[in-house]
């Protein structure tokens, strides 16, 4: 599966909040792999923009010890390097996408008795997984 690398960059951070959630085995497994897959991929992309980071820094320092920042054009042309990056994609060894239950296993608080709840995810965390998530 090919991938956007400023989607592995997001995901990469989103996904730990999903193995967070109670899942079925299966699909915690599945998640526990993606997240290797993910945090693995994310690291040369990292190790690119600190290299593309580190032609424009350290900043260099007037004669007071005062820090001179960018120029505007050095700004836009690191910005320029940064999103060059971040659209390029990287194949990632994702086959098939995680399904997510809709019910999960729960227990009731009052009582404590075994039930089975709704799957309740925040809405940010299935945008930035949603290349990888079947609901």
């Amino acid at each position: 599966m090919k991938v956007k690398n400023h989607i592995i960059y997001l995901a990469g951070n989103t996904i730990q909040r999903l193995g967070e959630v109670k899942l079925p085995v299966r699909t915690s497994l599945a998640v526990a792999k993606l997240t290797i897959k993910l945090v693995d991929a994310q690291k040369p992309i990292e190790q690119v923009r600190k290299d593309i980071v580190k032609e424009y820094l350290p900043l260099k320092k007037d004669d007071k010890g005062v820090n001179i920042p960018l120029t505007e054009i050095q700004q836009k042309e690191l910005e320029a390097k940064v999103n060059e990056l971040m659209e390029e994609e990287t194949d990632l060894d994702q086959k098939d996408k995680i399904k997510l239950p809709e019910m999960v296993s729960s227990t009731c608080d009052k009582c404590h008795h075994n039930m089975d709840k709704p799957l309740e995810i925040e809405s940010n965390i299935l945008a930035v997984l949603e290349p990888f998530l079947e609901v």
